[in-house]
């Protein structure tokens, strides 16, 4: 809190994905490996009535 009324907060994530597909486009066989690594930073400021 930064005051009585008033408080601030932050909250920082970092999620580690990984997914693989595989499928058919037509005659060919079709591969993909994704890595996903996002950072989520969220913030936000509060009041008190």
């Amino acid at each position: 809190m930064l005051s009585d009324q008033l408080g601030l907060f932050v909250d920082v994530k970092h999620v580690f994905l990984s997914t693989e597909a595989t499928g058919r486009l037509g005659e060919a066989a079709v591969k993909a490996d994704v890595d996903l690594n996002p950072t989520i930073v969220h913030t936000g400021l509060t009041y008190r009535f």
